[in-house]
């Protein structure tokens, strides 16, 4: 897993920006509240598919830059936004692996 700051202008790259295969996890939450919840996410380039994870879900960029993933995430993020907790998680799980979706965590609640 890799750390994001989404406050720095700039951050990790790969070595080449047509070979990435990158999975970040996101804590998110609300704005006023003092605890997030964990997603997951896959960042590919296109020479990378192939190697699919089936229960990661996963964006596909062009080319990896640093500022290609920021814009990525912050509008992927903003897109989820909704008027209660809950509904801005629905959105989220859409584009998100979250934390208790993960094949553990559903073996756990059996």
């Amino acid at each position: 897993m890799s750390y994001v700051d989404m406050e720095k202008h700039h951050g990790f790259d790969t070595a080449t920006s047509d070979d990435a295969d990158i999975t970040l996890q996101l804590d998110i939450g609300p704005k006023d509240a003092d605890w997030t919840e964990t997603f997951s996410i896959r960042v590919a380039t296109p020479r990378n598919m192939s190697k699919s994870n089936s229960r990661m879900k996963t964006m596909r960029i062009h080319s990896f830059s640093f500022e290609t993933l920021k814009t990525y995430l912050v509008t992927a993020v903003a897109s989820c936004e909704r008027e209660t907790w809950d509904e801005c998680l629905d959105a989220l799980r859409t584009r998100f692996l979250w934390e208790w979706d993960t094949p553990n965590k559903q073996k756990s609640k059996r």
